[in-house]
């Protein structure tokens, strides 16, 4: 309560009983604005008063009293339905769009292969299986979104319908398109209990009735409820259906109306180019779908369509549409190309289009009047073999006359990796996209002995991946000091550790293992500058422990390695001992960081990009023999090549891309094993942190014993 209410007497109380010290005049003022509007403070005090179920039954009483009874005009003008044609469009979505939708929804009743479209929605929605139909951008799919959610209202499919845009605002203005059916003339006709008591209840700020029940029909910019109507007793197809418009990031869960709860859903278009290019988004907005908007529905099963554009590779898209729970439908601007196009595309007809295309452009003579010549003059050579998704998508006004050419135009305008993305439905992965098979690796035999190399490869190390359930596989390289790589031996230690284990008794058989492999490539007699050891998960313990002991009892400089995904590494984490270098960086635990002894206490680890590391590892088997950066491999038996060969194709990179965060993430299509790929990318990232093929000093060789087979080494 404010001051100034707390000063102001109540009626029928004496001021001097309250204490008050005012001149007579301004109390009297006082008491006279409180005797003057009495009612208006008891009604607000009534305000606070509960409500209970026969106050709640008298309001509504009265509402329908003073309500619009609209019983002789519904019924008047029911007698004007022409029943024969909404019986005949409401069989399909494509005759109700083509009745009702033209003028409203769409421009012209939809031609060439869009009824293909159309049905492919209408299937959508009459199953339970999650659907998505990918489109080109601009062929009306958002019109189509809206025309299928009036369908689904009007016929009575649905009884609580949901939107979901890429914001807010435009599902909202999906159904605002909703709304503007209403106002169509041929459908008023024949669906007036929608549109009369709509008409008569003023936008929901008038109460209207109809054989004296309340039509309760709502409209805001975020909800539509249609006009509850019975007649002759039976509820209305359409009466009482709710449809809500929610953002992609909006509070979705819990929506019910009543006791309904949601049983369609259309997704439109909710990614965004942003968001899109942004893994980390691209995988909020998937498992917004997949668990948020998925169970709206309760026990009942959710019908559910996401009508979109492919926009690059890994998108939610293509999230989707790998997702095996999902059915997806996709079409295409192109069904099939120009044949002059494909046949010459640097020579032919179209490629003579688009110099004078250009030549108009850069004498900015403001038309294209001398291509459009060009291509009216040779249209039948030029459109050969093409078929387009709609003939009618041209613009006149952009010196345009067929579909065909306005596609080319695209092309030409924004090049045919956005075309082929969002419009053909099939993104570019980019040049980074890595193809490698075996036969690849198998063409890169050096001719050089196990354990020996080509003359100038002085810098040898080695890197084991642990997998100590069944081996322990090394590889040994050595390395010229520009980062050129010879394979000089690879093979597999076997092992059998339980992963059953306690904690102390895995700790010492990996520790064992270790031990006395150790012992075995010690016996090999190789001067090795350093080994690294896998460090990552169950065995690091054991792992990093042994690194810090390997030197003195073995006689082998040895690194524990804790490999990182791109996006994930941190390479400024604050316990690192050195500064970072080439995508690898040497930490510490807590007592190692505060050891400043020579022989310093606690765990050090080195840890290091995986992916940047096996991608370098396949383009160097993808250069040629002996080439500047490649990686050369020894001469073996074809059995144990073979092998090798597999194991470091069976990862494939397919594309990066941007998490949002700076950092960028590499998708892999991955299959085991691919241990040999794993154990030759840490060692190349050991030489590449001791100096190999960087612009740092190069590395010291280790003095020791060389084996005799060892040439060059």
């Amino acid at each position: 309560m404010s001051k100034k209410a707390r000063a102001t007497p109540l009626e029928g109380t004496d001021p001097k009983a309250l204490g008050a010290k005012r001149p007579a005049g301004e109390m009297a003022r006082k008491v006279r604005v409180s005797t003057q509007a009495p009612d208006l403070r008891r009604r607000g005090g009534d305000r606070h008063k509960t409500r209970t179920s026969a106050d709640v039954a008298i309001e509504a009483q009265g509402r329908r009293d003073t309500a619009l009874k609209i019983d002789a005009e519904l019924d008047k003008v029911r007698a004007d339905i022409d029943w024969e044609r909404r019986r005949s469009a409401e069989k399909s979505l494509l005759a109700w769009i083509s009745t009702y939708g033209v003028g409203v929804f769409i421009d012209d009743v939809p031609d060439g292969h869009l009824p293909e479209v159309v049905a492919a929605v209408e299937t959508a929605l009459g199953t339970a299986r999650p659907y998505q139909v990918l489109m080109p951008r601009k062929h009306g799919k958002t019109s189509y979104v809206a025309a299928a959610a009036a369908w689904l209202m009007v016929t009575g499919q649905c009884r609580f319908l949901c939107v979901v845009g890429a914001n807010r605002d435009a599902a909202c203005d999906i159904l605002a398109n909703i709304f503007l059916l209403t106002d169509s003339d041929r459908f008023a006709q024949d669906y007036p209990e929608i549109c009369v008591p709509i008409a008569r209840a003023n936008g929901g700020r008038r109460a209207v009735t109809y054989r004296d029940r309340a039509c309760n029909f709502r409209k805001t910019s975020r909800m539509i409820r249609f006009p509850t109507v019975f007649i002759d007793g039976e509820r209305a197809p359409a009466s009482g259906v709710v449809c809500k418009a929610f953002g992609k990031n909006s509070a979705i869960r819990g929506q019910r109306d009543g006791t309904t709860r949601p049983d369609v859903v259309l997704l439109d278009d909710i990614q965004t180019k942003d968001s899109a290019r942004n893994a980390r988004r691209v995988k909020a907005d998937y498992e917004r779908i997949t668990r948020d908007i998925a169970n709206l529905s309760g026990r009942k099963k959710l019908k559910i369509m996401n009508a979109a554009t492919v926009i690059c590779p890994h998108d939610l898209a293509e999230t989707l549409k790998a997702d095996k729970a999902w059915k997806t439908t996709y079409f295409r601007a192109f069904i099939s190309w120009p044949e002059d196009y494909v046949r010459h595309p640097n020579d032919g007809l179209w490629a003579e289009y688009f110099r004078i295309y250009e030549s108009e452009d850069v004498r900015e003579v403001g038309h294209h009047r001398e291509s459009l010549a060009f291509y009216e003059a040779h249209c039948a050579e030029m459109d050969a073999g093409a078929d387009v998704l709609t003939p009618s998508k041209f613009d006149p006004d952009q010196w345009e006359v067929s579909t065909v050419q306005a596609y080319m135009n695209k092309i030409h305008a924004d090049g045919l990796p956005a075309f082929n993305a969002e419009f053909q439905m099939e993104p570019d992965v980019g040049d980074f996209a890595l193809k490698i098979a075996p036969k690849d690796v198998l063409k890169k035999d050096g001719g050089f002995a196990e354990f020996s190399a080509p003359a100038g490869y002085l810098h040898l190390f080695a890197a084991t991946d642990l997998n100590v359930s069944y081996a322990l596989t090394t590889v040994i390289t050595a390395f010229k000091a520009d980062g050129s790589g010879a394979l000089s031996f690879h093979g597999r230690y076997p092992v059998q550790i339980g992963g059953k284990l306690n904690g102390r008794a895995y700790y010492r058989a990996v520790f064992a293992a270790l031990t006395e492999y150790a012992g075995h490539l010690a016996d090999y007699g190789l001067p090795i500058v350093a080994w690294g050891i896998d460090a990552g998960g169950k065995p690091f313990d054991a792992a990093t422990d042994f690194a810090k002991a390997c030197a003195k009892v073995h006689g082998v400089r040895c690194v524990a390695m804790q490999g990182v995904p791109s996006h994930k590494l941190n390479l400024m984490p604050r316990n690192a001992l050195q500064t970072a270098r080439e995508e690898c960086v040497l930490v510490g635990d807590a007592a190692r960081m505060a050891s400043t002894a020579k022989e310093p206490a606690g765990r050090e680890w080195l840890r290091w990009n995986t992916d940047l590391y096996r991608e370098n590892v396949q383009k160097a088997l993808l250069s040629p023999l002996g080439s500047l950066g490649s990686l050369d491999l020894y001469h073996t038996a074809k059995r144990e090549r073979d092998e090798f060969a597999v194991q470091v194709t069976n990862e494939k990179l397919l594309t990066k891309i941007e998490n949002g965060v700076g950092r960028t993430e590499f998708k892999w299509e991955s299959k085991d094993p691919h241990d040999y790929l794993d154990s030759t990318a840490a060692c190349m990232a050991l030489a590449a942190f001791f100096g190999v093929g960087t612009q740092r000093a190069g590395v010291k060789r280790r003095k020791g014993p060389r084996k005799q087979c060892v040439e060059c080494l």
